[in-house]
Order: structure tokens, then sequence, then C-alpha cells
């Protein structure tokens, strides 16, 4: 028995080094358990980037001791409005304490927002906390939707907007090179939200 537990102890720290060694993508869906506002935890986990501690006076972090990640986006990430990514390699896992465990991946030390990718952010908020992300917001400029119809939009239904995140995480991917400078002259200021 004691030969069995030691076999698979062992197995099992091959398999994390192995792990290490290569670089896997790693999806963090940003929740709504601390911070139910959307505006306001875009902005905190800007600022503070993910936290693997309780929240302490309002601030977004995560749950108990530890930030969860997964490998499998489509699963995990893909129906989530808000998703980060870190690489998992040797770097990471020592400078993180990362322990991946082939599929869910617990990490023990906080990880500012510029490590980190983003594969989604809200960008638009709508009036029942309901958001309109990078993605979206990409696929539907590239199909035709014109910012002369979204500035409508945004103005009639008084929807909020990040204008900087829009500009850095949707104007890079549109063919209209005029695209938030049109909004930002559209758009009645008051709906414009800045992060910082």
């Amino acid at each position: 028995m004691k030969h069995l537990r030691e076999f698979i102890a062992t197995t099992i720290r091959e398999f994390i080094n192995e792990s290490a060694d290569k670089s896997i993508t790693l999806y963090h869906k940003v929740g709504g358990r601390q911070i139910f506002d959307m505006e306001e935890r875009v902005k905190m986990v800007i600022k503070y980037g993910l936290k693997p501690y309780d929240a302490i006076g309002g601030d977004y972090s995560e749950r108990g001791n530890i930030i969860w990640f997964s490998s499998d986006y489509v699963q995990y990430g893909e129906k989530s409005e808000f998703v980060l990514s870190i690489e998992y390699n040797e770097e990471n896992a020592n400078k993180y304490d990362m322990r991946f465990d082939g599929q869910y991946c617990s990490v023990f030390k906080e990880i500012p927002f510029n490590e980190l990718t983003v594969v989604k952010i809200p960008i638009i908020l709508m009036n029942d906390n309901r958001v309109l992300s990078n993605d979206f917001l990409i696929q539907i400029i590239n199909n035709g939707k014109s910012s002369k119809e979204l500035s409508k939009l945004i103005n009639e239904r008084k929807y909020k907007i990040f204008i900087d995140l829009f500009e850095k995480y949707v104007q890079p991917n549109i063919s209209d090179i005029n695209y938030t400078l049109t909004l930002k002259k559209s758009i009645d200021s008051t709906f414009i939200i800045k992060v910082k």
C-alpha cells in the first residue's frame, strides 16, 4: 500500500512538472459573487487584478484562498461576459503558485491585470446589468453596424460605454479606423465611463 501511494504521488508530481514545461492557456471567468455591479467589477479587476482571498471593503476578489482557472474555454468561459487568460508555464507556475491538474488550475497568489490576457471584456452596459462584450461588438460592427447606429442605440436607451476599453479591445479588430472617434463625438458624455 505504501508503494502504491508513493507511485501515485510521484506520477502526479511528474505530470505537474511536465505540464509546467509546456505552455497551456488557462481561462478565468470573472463572476459577480462579490460585486454584482458590472461597472465596478470591471474597474476593480483592471485596477487590482485577480486576488485569491475574500473581498474586504467591497473590492473584487475570489471567494476563499484561490483563483480558479480551467483549460477548457468552451465549457468554462465561452458563455461568460468577462474572461481572462494566462499561460500555464514554469515561470508563471512559480510566480503565482499555480497548481494544475490537467483541467483545472488553482492559483494562490494575486495576478496583476497587466499579466492577464483579455479574452472577453464588457464594453457596453445595458440597463438590466447585461453587457455587450468586445467579441460581440467586433462581430456586429464587422457585419455592418455603423458608429451612428451604435451611438443612437446608446443614447436612446441610456446605455453606458467604456470608451477607453472600446478603443483598446474593439477598435483594432474593425476596419473603420475612425469608429471610436465618431462614437466619442456622438455619444452623450454622461454615458461614457472611464476606467481610471
